[in-house]
């Protein structure tokens, strides 16, 4: 069974405002982040159940898991996620345009998220999972409709500069985090949501890329977080991963009438209300963090 993270080594501790995590540390030095994620894909391979099924939102986290598992061999089926009557029409259709250039078939999984909210299947479905993100829901849903090794694209490293003090720290919300290490475990679903941060090494090679520690000292004028420079990372090796605009359909449905929905009212939650059971944040200094994961 592969587990959300390589020997567990993100450890979760308490919730909302006592939200913690005890890193585990790595046992060798790390390659480069591309290298890392190659090992993470074959480790993956290596242990998968039945097929392995990638869920491609169209955007560009998860067009570079594809593009690794296809640059080294490895079968998958592509999962493409229709919130129907075309909601996420932007994302679905660059999911799309994407398997027919590389002659992959995906499975399309159709969601009529009306019906979806008005039906109770989403409350439903998001207290079962103790899940406060709305939009996470739909996601969870199509999980449970596939079988073998099942993976995201998701929960990629990042980093960012406090404007107040000047320093850069490393971050994740518990809102997102813990909810899909809990729904994978709790639904035995083979596989993990976090291969671009699957082992202590993947995480310590991507503080190590040069571009990284170029942001955090400084020498990347205006840059205040790592997620724009994410695609200047992924086109190093592929180079022709097009820039596209952070878009899911969810801007849509907060635009319709279905928005104020009172279940989806129910869930919708303040980001930053970290006094919120499951809506924790945790922080680390990057040089703290690095020093942590350099013990081997």
């Amino acid at each position: 069974m592969i587990q959300t993270k390589y020997n567990n080594f993100y450890e979760f501790i308490g919730t909302g405002n006592t939200f913690n995590i005890k890193f585990g540390k790595s046992t060798r030095a790390p390659l480069t982040y591309h290298e890392e994620i190659c090992w993470n894909a074959k480790y993956i391979e290596a242990n998968k159940s039945g097929k392995i099924h990638i869920l491609y939102s169209g955007g560009i986290d998860s067009e570079y898991v594809l593009r690794i598992f296809l640059s080294l061999g490895i079968e998958f089926v592509p999962v493409i996620i229709n919130l129907k009557p075309n909601l996420n029409r932007y994302d679905f259709l660059a999911a799309l345009s994407f398997c027919d250039v590389y002659n992959l078939k995906p499975i399309i999984i159709d969601i009529d998220f009306e019906q979806y909210v008005t039906s109770g299947k989403f409350l439903e479905r998001a207290k079962s999972s103790q899940c406060i993100v709305y939009q996470l829901t739909a996601t969870m849903e199509a999980t449970l409709k596939l079988d073998g090794t099942v993976l995201l694209g998701e929960l990629e490293p990042h980093f960012y500069k406090d404007l107040n003090n000047g320093m850069w720290y490393f971050d994740e919300r518990e809102r997102v985090l813990l909810l899909w290490d809990r729904w994978f475990k709790t639904n035995n679903i083979c596989g993990t949501p976090s291969i671009l941060n699957y082992t202590p090494e993947t995480l310590l090679a991507f503080m190590n890329d040069k571009l990284i520690v170029d942001l955090i000292n400084n020498r990347i004028s205006g840059k205040k977080g790592s997620n724009s420079s994410k695609l200047e990372l992924y086109n190093r090796v592929f180079k022709d991963i097009p820039a596209r605009k952070k878009l899911t359909g969810y801007e849509t449905i907060e635009k319709m009438p279905l928005f104020q929905h009172p279940d989806i009212q129910q869930i919708k939650s303040d980001p930053f209300d970290n006094n919120l059971d499951g809506n924790g944040y945790f922080k680390i200094k990057y040089d703290d963090l690095k020093s942590h994961l350099e013990s081997y």
